[in-house]
């Protein structure tokens, strides 16, 4: 009788490893979802000269991926106790590459991500030159740090033969 409800306590344990290893793996995705909410309104709100709202919103988020990271390191915590209830019945899986163990990526990513957040509070990207996005031997700016307006309005009609749009003289 003892034998059967040792074994009957390990399918349970099993079952609890299977159905919580599910659910940890499917709260992952949370970090992406925080993170992609987090750079689309800081970049809006920085685009548009709202500094300390933009910089709020990063502290925010790296707060939310740091309670996101506790959760995930206490998921790992009940899964290690189901697999020692569960005994031999959840297989041991081979060494990982480089030692980093599933829970150590897992929860490292929201780390990261919220390092990342922090980060980008000490960088002012309006003083940062960027090559990728000069055009014809001129800097494009961000919006944030644009403040000319254009010298000549920009004409409807097409220029005449002889002239440019530039002022210059024509070929």
């Amino acid at each position: 009788m003892d034998e059967k409800i040792q074994a009957e306590r390990r399918k349970n344990a099993v079952d609890l490893w299977i159905g919580h290893s599910h659910f940890l793996w499917e709260q992952l995705r949370t970090a992406s979802f925080i993170e992609a909410g987090v750079l689309t309104g800081w970049y809006h709100l920085h685009a548009d000269s709202a500094s300390s709202l933009s910089n709020l919103l990063l502290i925010v988020g790296s707060v939310l991926l740091l309670l996101h990271a506790l959760t995930l390191y206490r998921h790992f915590q009940y899964l290690s106790a189901f697999q020692q209830a569960a005994g031999n019945a959840i297989p041991k899986a081979p060494p990982p590459l480089f030692g980093l163990r599933g829970s150590h990526l897992a929860i490292g990513t929201p780390l990261l991500l919220a390092t990342l957040n922090v980060a980008f509070l000490f960088c002012d990207f309006d003083k940062v030159p960027n090559q990728a996005l000069q055009r014809n031997g001129a800097a494009v700016t961000t919006p944030a740090a644009q403040t000319h307006t254009p010298t000549a309005p920009i004409s409807s009609s097409p220029p005449s033969p002889g002239s440019s749009r530039s002022g210059g003289a024509g070929p």
